[in-house]
């Protein structure tokens, strides 16, 4: 059974192996081979037998009860993001498999780009593969951003790694952000992830984590070629009218000032020939 095939089982295994029993004070010491908790100890704080459990676990049952996930929720300490997404997980799994939804009358790509002429924008499905972008977000990312790539591959690549400061930390929050909207039963989120996983050994150790929550704002510093590191922010909306679709903007620090002098640079530059992408 692949790691797609059972997404609730898996999402509870791997918080479990994060969880050590010093933060839900239990003794850390006897018999541990394994990191995390044991499944019993989770079964015994959720107050469910350790069989029911070891069936959730393996895929066996995948529909436990609202008191049952919040039972769960509270024995893997899981924040907000965390039970939304494990409801989320146990509502996909009592509906057929399907594909992503198409947007429903959505507004033409250009029309949302257009207010963010200055700023690198673009806009990205559920999978974050890029469907629309502008010239400053070519220009800013070396083409990486160009329409058909996918942001998750992108910041994986050679040049993301060497530009962004913080690269792990950039890394985990876009991985955590796409196992947060993506449909685990979508094939081209599975195609994505396979792809990944045997590309890059640190994408397959960060998708593993199973963390999950979005992305709304996020902080960060890029080094450009030809200006040197510059401070961004980064916003992200969901687009009214199309499902799954976000649209991101990418703004300079207002207290950096030579990062708002970099972006009027790039925004000057005009469009910009699209770079050989990463596309997963």
């Amino acid at each position: 059974m692949s790691h797609l095939e059972a997404p609730l089982g898996d999402f509870l295994r791997a918080r479990r192996s994060n969880l050590s029993p010093i933060e839900v004070d239990l003794p850390a010491t006897g018999d541990r081979r394994v990191p995390g908790l044991r499944r019993e100890e989770v079964a015994q704080r959720a107050g469910i037998s350790s069989h029911y459990y070891l069936r959730l676990e393996q895929g066996r049952d995948r529909q436990p009860s609202p008191r049952t996930i919040d039972a769960l929720a509270s024995a893997l300490r899981l924040d907000r993001h965390g039970i939304s997404y494990m409801s989320r997980l146990v509502a996909r799994e009592a509906a057929p498999p399907r594909e992503s939804a198409p947007a429903a009358d959505p507004v033409a790509p250009e029309k949302l780009l257009a207010p963010y002429a200055t700023q690198a924008a673009f806009l990205s499905d559920r999978n974050f593969d890029i469907l629309a972008c502008n010239d400053v977000a070519r220009a800013l990312s070396a083409g990486q951003w160009e329409v058909g790539a996918n942001l998750v591959a992108s910041v994986f690549s050679e040049r993301m790694r060497g530009t962004l400061d913080e690269w792990e930390d950039c890394a985990r929050r876009v991985v955590a952000a796409l196992r947060f909207r993506s449909d685990p039963y979508d094939r081209r989120l599975k195609s994505l992830v396979e792809g990944l996983t045997v590309r890059d050994a640190d994408f397959g150790r960060i998708w593993a984590r199973h963390e999950a929550h979005p992305s709304y704002f996020q902080a960060y510093r890029q080094k450009v070629p030809g200006f040197g590191a510059v401070d961004l922010l980064i916003h992200t909306f969901h687009v009214p009218r199309s499902p799954g679709w976000t649209l991101t903007a990418v703004v300079p620090d207002p207290s950096a000032q030579a990062s708002a002098a970099t972006f009027a640079h790039l925004s000057a530059l005009g469009p910009t020939p699209a770079q050989t992408a990463d596309v997963a």
